[in-house]
Parts: structure tokens; C-alpha cells; sequence
């Protein structure tokens, strides 16, 4: 079942490869990394002046060169092997012609490393651009474009597209004169010298382009006689366009030798669209974190929102602006100020909330992204922001939506501006309709049952903090959750933290916090501060405590069992989501949750928790690197390696089977409990995914294709090494919750299918049979959590092995095989490279325990 390939993935893939390639070319010819790179563009930007002027003469070459700060003559192969790389790649994604030079420019920039900008510099995705300027209709006046941080000029050159789209140049008569006005009224400022000029010849190709493709002729003085205006400073600095000195900041308009002032490119700017750099307090410059305080204090040395302020107050009297932020500004506390100032003097249009994954180039769960259009003028009583929550879908159905726009009404509410802003927090909350449910029936809040806590902060978690294994006998070292994962009930439980007394070794490091310590005795759950797959809580163990990573929450009214059983479910996950849009889980919002009596007192609810702990402590208790691991003790009646792994495999289906039907029943019960409308619950299933037993889609795996997919899934212990299948599910607490999201397929025929069919699994059995090996030596050398394994000579070993267990009498000559072949190597892989154990044929197996230190 292959997925079709995204072609857009496929060309940026491809353009990421030649950007290498042409730039370790330039480099081998003997320029420097910001040489090389301005080679690459230079010679890259050649190939698509090509396709208005065909054959470029020498003094086009030389003059693009010289834009671009190239101050050597190219040899004929050089610009040959560099150039025909990038004209394979535009015969092959001709669709990307208009953006090509900007991608490639980030990505050999990544390589070069020599702005200082690579890390913020993530270029503008097609569809958010036409999204934001399709709705803004830049076509009825004829005032001012700006881009306050242009990059290649992507927006710019969207909005010279749209602006001469061929239903406007229909009408024209001197369409040449039309495309040269039209590029007049766009201008674009940009940090990166080196990129504005790359915007400067961007926008001269493609008003070339558009006045060629409708039959005129275009030439070489054309090219360079048609001047954009793209600008970039004359000197460096950290401000950019937010400098508040703007008659002061000199600017050259990039291509020339022209200056002006920043003043001079904000005035008068009647439309404004930007992607601004997302950056935050983390890691920032001191002295970009003292003017950002000092110039946007609401902004909290978020850039995002110092351009949002920047943008409101640079248009004129009812200007639009339309932008790329991140979604912080729209929800968390610390910027209710901000939220506050934003909907009291400016009306917001829309708000198109896209969520993780929005952009093709940032993989992962890196950004939290929503499109902004926002007018400056002052909102009234009939101010209404459209608002669409697009974020639980994939990133191809999302574009689909917003280019299409059939079916974007279904994921659309309009919100009151002035209602919001009085209401508390002044959150722009795309499911508002189900907060205003709990806020007008008065329920408490989870955190008069319950303190969730923040963990220690180590300082040093590369020196204070390291597996269980590695730290067995040594007193120093406690048992700790360190959460970073996603795992429910029970897990994670793999890690110590080096504490000594009353948490001496990390009082000594610097940057470190002990936070809650008189607390953990009486702490009975902690969870995972990573949000993104939803949240996920665990019991405490006996003797563990908690860091930063895996924060704890002490029960203090109710059943320990009823409030895990409460947490766990869908319902406090998507209410995580609404209360804030972070990539982390905040104890804080914890508290916030609603709940209701009845559910944290219920005997129900415990029972159910009971059984998923109980099912989840079954599967860890068969892996060797959990703290819930159980040494193997003889099964009492002749068996087989096989029929031992298959046994482990069914029974691993069966207690994640029975984990899901009581999850099931939890989630029922909980939202019969909250009486919520349909709207709300079919709004819930939108943003976290409905529960694996409600997919009811029939089975189309073969048996073939689940044993691959389950396989591939299965870590050496067998356990699931990735927990989210896509984009907007919660995380997966194993193979048959995973699978069902993955393929679309109904969990109970999975189940039923994998139970009636589970001896032709041959590639999982196979995981399972050395899993189930691995955990066979490791109990017949002695090994626990507690003790670390002893050293035997092999033949000792296997001994051993048939004394502790006889029921594998006729597997002896099998497990020898295995220990002389295989252990070693899997170990490794299991201890997730911190093995304890090495065999050095024909030798000894020898202990690497560390017991000290």
C-alpha cells in the first residue's frame, strides 16, 4: 500500500539535491563558502532568465553575476556541470519555476552558514500565499505592497501574478505598460542582502514572463532596465524593518547603487503580507532580546508577534495585512496583553489555524502555524472574524481546502470580536462553542482535585541523567520519569537521574532547579510535557521521581485510578489543545481542564484504568529495558522458541485489545457524563481523531501486509517505535491502534486477523523469537533491575540456561547458536546502544554494568 508521492515533497526533494550538488561543485573549483554559494545562484538564475531571453549573451552572465557579488569570471564547464543540473531539474517541476531560485537559495544557504539567517529563513508555502492574498483584493485600488521580510519574494511575486492575471490583461491595451505599473506598487525589504537581490531578479523574470507569454517580445536591456523595488540595508544590524528609526536606517534598493530611507519603503503602505521569521526568546541574541523588549513589549520577544505590531501600525488608515505566524499569539496566557491591544484597535478578518506540519520543508512538530488577515481600522458591535480550524487535517487536505474552497465552510465559525475581547484571556479560540459549554454550566476545574507539578530542572541531563542499567548498585542514582515520549498507564520507565542526597549532584549545576522534591513521596502521576501527541499519564512508580521531561501530579480529592482513567481520555486531550496551542504539555493547563465530581470518585472509571495498567504492565514486564521488567521463570511443560514467540505475540495483541476496549469504555462514559452536543463531540472527533473502535472501515490488509507493516513497526523489543501515524491523531499506545489509524482499517478485524492468522506472521514471529531469546540469557544470568547480569563462560551459560529452564530441553543446540551469532549485536540494539552484556567467542559472556559513578 504505497502512498502516491506528494510532488511538491518530490520536487523539493530533488531541488535540496542539486542545491548540494551544484554548491560542493563550486566549492571543489576553489571558492569560498559565500562564494560558492553566490556561484550556485548566479548560475541557477541564468537558467531561468533562459526561458524569456533563450539565449543569455556574456553580458548577461557577467551582469547577474555581478548582482549577485560574483567577482570572477566562470569557466564554460564549470557554469555547464552547475547549470545543467538546475535545467533537468525545471524540464522535470516546471510548476516550480516561480519559487525554484528561493528554495534553492534556502537550502545552499543551510550549507554555506555564513548569514547568521539560516535558521529562521523557511520561505512562504504556495497555498498559505494565495490563501492570504486571494482574499485580500489587492486588485480594487492601486496603493502600496510591501513584504517587510521578502526572502526570494514569493508573496510579491504572487501578487504581480494575480494582479495580471489574463482576466485583468484582457481589457489592457498597452499590456507591457500595465505589468511595469503593477510591479511598481510591490515592494519588498530583506535582511539577507544576497536574497533581496535574488527577490530583485525573481520579480524582473517574471514580469518578463507575463509580458512575453502574451505575445510580446522581451530583451536583454528589458531585464536589467525594469528595477523592483527590493531593498535591503546599507549597513548591518539586527532590527530589520522593525527598527523604530526609520528616517535614520539607510536602505539600497537592491541592483543599484540607489539609497533611500526605511522610512521612505513603509510609507503610505496600503497592503502588507510577510512570513516573518519564527523565532522566540530561546536562543536569542541579547541585543535583538533588548530592542524587541524595549520596541514590542507585549510582543514578549516573540518576532512573530513584533511583526503582527509592526505590520497594524505601519498601514495606512484601513490597510489589510496578511501573514504567516505561529499560534502562540491566539492562545497562551503571556500574551493576553498583546491579544488584548490587537482586538481592541484592529478588526482581525480571518484567522486560518493550520497547525504542525503546515510547511513541506519543516518536518516534525517544529511550528504551530496560522494565517492572519487583520485590518487597521477600529472593530465595532458587528465585527466578525471568520475563523477556520484546519489544523487536525493532513497537509495535502488542508492546501486542497484552501485552494479549492469547496468544503471550507464545514470547518468555519464566526467569532464576535468585541465578545472576545471580554471575554477572560481574550483567547481566539477556534472551538469557542465548546469552551462556552463548560464556562456557562459552572464546572470546576481539574486542578481543585489535583497539583500538577513542574519536574526538576538537571542542568546537565547528559551527565545527570542516564538508563537504569548503566547505574544498578550505585545508591547515587534513583529510578526517575523522564517522560519525552508518548506512552499511556504505564512506561517510559527506562532512566535514572544521579539525586545523592536530598538532590546534591544537581544543586551543584549550573542552570539547574529542584522543583516539588518534598513532594514525591506523595506524587502518584506524572506525564509527558510533550504535547504534541496529546496527553499522556502514567503512575508513578514505587521509589521513582520526577524531572522537567515527565512532570507529577499529586491527587489530592479522589481515586489515583479515576483521575489516570480521566486524563488519558480524548476528551482531556483535546481540551489541552484548546487551552493552548504549545508543543509542550504545561502543568498549568493541566489544572484547567473541567471536570466534574463524579468522574474523579468513580468506581467505574477506576476499574477500567485498573485493567489498562494491568494490561500495559504485562507487555513492559517482558522487556528488559523498562523498570516493569520480570525475568522469565520456567512455563513447566515442554514447549518450543516458536511457540514461545508466538505465545508473546498473541498475548501482546490480546492485552492491547482488551487496554483498547476499556479505553473505549472510558471515553464513553466520560462524555455521556459532560451531556455535550453533537457538534461538540463531532468537533472533538475533528481535532484528536476518533477512538480506535469507532473505525469501522472493513479489513484490506493481506496477512502479508500486516506481518511487514508490524514488523517494521516493532522495535527490537518488539515494542512500537513510532506512536503517531499522521498528523492530527493523538499518539498510539501500540500495533493495533497504530495500525488502524495508518491504514484506515477496522481494529477488531486487525485483531481477529492477526489471532486466526498469527502463525504465518513469519517476519514478526522472527522479532518476537529474538526478543524472547534475548530475555531467556539475560534471566539465566541473573539479571533485574536490581542486579546486573553475572560473567559466564558460554557452555556455563547454557547450563544454566537448561537448569532454570527444562522446558526448552530440545532448544539447547538452537540458543547456543543464537548466543554465539547474535547476541552480541542484538543486545546493543536493545539496550538502545548502552549494552551491558558482550560475548567474545568462544569465551565468556562478560557484564558492562557500570556500578558506579
Amino acid at each position: 500500500m504505497q502512498k502516491p508521492i506528494n510532488p511538491i515533497k518530490a520536487a523539493r526533494k530533488a531541488l535540496r539535491s542539486i542545491s548540494s550538488k551544484a554548491y560542493q561543485t563550486a566549492l571543489s573549483d576553489g571558492n569560498q563558502p559565500s562564494d560558492a554559494k553566490k556561484v550556485v545562484m548566479a548560475l541557477f538564475a541564468l537558467e531561468l532568465i533562459r526561458h524569456v531571453l533563450e539565449t543569455p549573451s556574456k553580458q548577461t552572465k557577467a551582469k547577474i553575476c555581478n548582482l549577485l557579488g560574483v567577482n570572477r569570471v566562470l569557466t564554460s564547464s564549470l557554469s555547464e556541470e552547475i547549470g545543467i543540473l538546475f535545467r533537468r531539474f525545471l524540464s522535470k517541476h516546471a510548476f516550480c519555476f516561480d519559487d525554484a531560485l528561493s528554495w534553492a537559495y534556502q537550502y545552499v544557504n543551510k550549507l554555506s552558514k555564513d548569514t547568521g539567517l539560516e535558521t529562521t529563513q523557511f520561505f512562504t508555502e504556495k497555498y498559505m500565499i494565495t490563501a492570504l492574498v486571494d482574499r485580500c483584493q489587492i486588485e480594487r485600488s492601486t496603493g502600496k505592497i510591501l513584504d517587510p521580510a521578502c526572502g526570494g519574494g514569493n508573496f510579491l511575486l504572487y501578487a504581480l501574478d494575480y494582479l495580471c492575471d489574463n482576466a485583468r490583461l484582457s481589457s489592457i491595451a498597452d499590456i507591457r505598460a500595465y505589468v511595469v505599473s503593477q510591479l511598481n506598487r510591490l515592494y519588498g525589504y530583506e535582511l539577507d542582502p544576497t536574497l533581496a537581490v535574488i527577490a530583485s531578479i525573481n520579480l524582473r523574470i517574471k514580469a518578463l514572463s507575463i509580458i512575453k507569454e502574451h505575445g510580446h517580445t522581451v530583451t536583454e536591456e528589458d531585464l536589467f532596465s525594469i528595477l523592483p523595488n527590493i531593498y535591503f540595508s546599507v549597513e548591518d544590524n539586527i532590527e530589520g524593518a522593525l527598527d523604530p528609526w526609520t528616517d535614520a536606517h539607510l536602505v539600497k534598493k537592491a541592483g543599484t547603487a540607489q539609497t533611500d530611507t526605511l522610512a521612505s519603503i513603509l510609507r503610505s503602505v496600503e497592503f502588507l503580507f510577510t512570513n516573518p521569521p519564527f523565532k522566540t526568546v530561546k536562543g536569542m541574541d541579547e541585543r535583538q532580546k533588548a530592542f524587541l523588549k524595549s520596541s514590542f513589549p507585549f510582543a514578549k520577544c516573540d518576532m512573530c508577534n513584533a511583526f503582527i505590531e509592526f505590520a497594524l501600525n505601519t498601514m495606512t488608515d484601513h490597510g489589510i495585512c496578511g501573514m504567516v505566524t505561529q499560534t502562540s499569539w491566539m492562545y497562551l496566557d503571556s500574551f493576553e496583553p498583546f491579544r488584548n491591544s490587537l482586538l481592541k484597535h484592529h478588526s482581525i478578518r480571518t484567522v486560518i489555524e493550520l497547525g504542525s506540519n503546515a510547511f513541506y520543508d519543516l518536518n516534525g512538530e517544529k511550528a504551530n502555524v496560522a494565517l492572519l488577515i487583520a485590518q487597521k481600522t477600529q472593530p465595532d458591535t458587528d465585527t466578525f472574524i471568520a475563523a477556520y480550524s484546519l489544523k487536525h487535517l493532513t497537509q495535502v487536505d488542508a492546501e486542497r481546502l484552501l485552494s479549492s474552497e469547496h468544503g471550507l465552510d464545514d470547518h468555519k465559525v464566526l467569532l464576535n470580536q468585541l465578545d472576545l475581547l471580554n471575554r477572560s484571556g481574550s483567547r481566539l479560540e477556534l472551538s469557542i462553542s465548546f469552551r462556552i459549554h463548560f464556562e456557562r454550566r459552572g464546572y470546576r476545574t481539574y486542578g481543585e482535585y489535583a497539583v500538577p507539578m513542574q519536574g526538576t530542572s538537571t542542568g546537565n541531563s547528559k551527565s545527570l541523567v542516564g538508563y537504569f542499567w548503566e547505574h544498578i548498585g550505585d545508591s547515587d542514582w534513583r529510578p526517575v520519569s523522564k517522560g519525552g515520549g508518548y506512552s499511556r498507564w504505564l512506561g517510559l520507565n527506562s532512566y535514572a537521574v544521579k539525586w545523592g542526597k536530598d538532590g546534591e549532584f544537581i544543586k551543584e549545576t549550573k542552570g539547574s532547579a529542584i522543583r516539588n522534591a518534598r513532594y514525591f513521596n506523595e506524587t502518584q502521576l506524572v506525564f509527558s510535557d510533550t504535547g504534541t501527541a496529546g496527553l499522556n499519564v502514567r503512575l508513578l512508580l514505587d521509589g521513582q521521581i520526577f524531572i522537567a521531561s515527565g512532570p507529577g501530579i499529586r491527587v489530592i480529592q479522589g481515586d489515583y485510578l479515576s483521575h489516570i482513567a480521566f486524563l488519558n481520555s480524548r476528551f482531556a486531550s483535546y481540551f489541552i489543545r484548546l487551552l493552548s496551542p504549545k508543543l509542550t504539555v504545561a502543568a498549568g493547563y493541566i489544572a484547567k481542564i473541567p471536570v466534574l465530581d463524579e468522574l474523579l470518585l468513580s468506581d467505574e472509571l477506576a476499574g477500567y484504568a485498573r485493567t489498562c495498567i494491568e494490561r500495559k504492565r504485562d507487555r513492559l514486564s517482558k522487556r528488559p529495558i523498562f523498570l516493569e521488567y520480570q525475568p522469565l521463570v520456567d512455563i513447566g511443560h515442554s514447549t518450543t522458541l516458536d511457540e514461545q514467540a508466538l505465545s508473546w505475540f498473541l498475548k501482546d495483541m490480546e492485552d492491547e485489545w482488551e487496554q483498547l476496549c476499556a479505553e473505549k469504555e472510558i471515553d464513553r462514559y466520560i462524555l455521556n457524563a459532560f451531556d455535550l452536543t453533537d457538534d461538540d463531540v463531532e468537533n472533538l472527533n475533528a481535532q484528536v481523531g476518533r477512538h480506535a473502535l469507532d473505525i469501522d472501515a472493513h479489513l484490506s490488509l493481506s496477512v502479508n501486509e500486516m506481518d511487514a507493516a508490524i514488523s517494521e513497526l516493532l522495535s527490537a523489543n518488539c515494542m512500537l517505535n513510532r506512536t503517531r501515524p499522521g498528523k492530527n491523531h493523538l499518539g498510539c499506545d501500540g500495533v493495533l491502534e497504530y495500525l488502524t489509524f495508518k491504514f484506515n482499517v477496522s481494529t477488531r478485524n486487525l485483531y481477529q486477523a492477526i489471532s486466526r492468522n498469527a502463525q504465518s506472521f513469519h517476519k514478526t514471529l522472527a522479532k518476537y523469537k529474538d526478543a524472547y531469546i534475548h530475555s531467556l540469557v539475560l534471566s539465566a544470568l541473573g539479571y533485574s533491575i536490581e542486579s546486573l547480569p553475572r560473567e559466564l563462560p558460554k557452555n556455563v551459560l547454557i547450563d544454566e540456561i537448561a537448569l532454570r529452564f527444562p522446558s526448552l530441553d530440545r532448544e539447547m543446540d538452537t540458543i547456543d547458536k543464537w548466543i554465539e551469532n547474535r547476541l552480541t549485536g542484538f543486545h546493543k540494539t536493545a539496550f538502545l546502544n548502552t549494552p551491558i552484556i558482550h560475548y567474545s567467542a568462544p569465551g565468556a559472556v562478560e557484564s558492562k554494568g557500570i556500578r558506579t559513578g
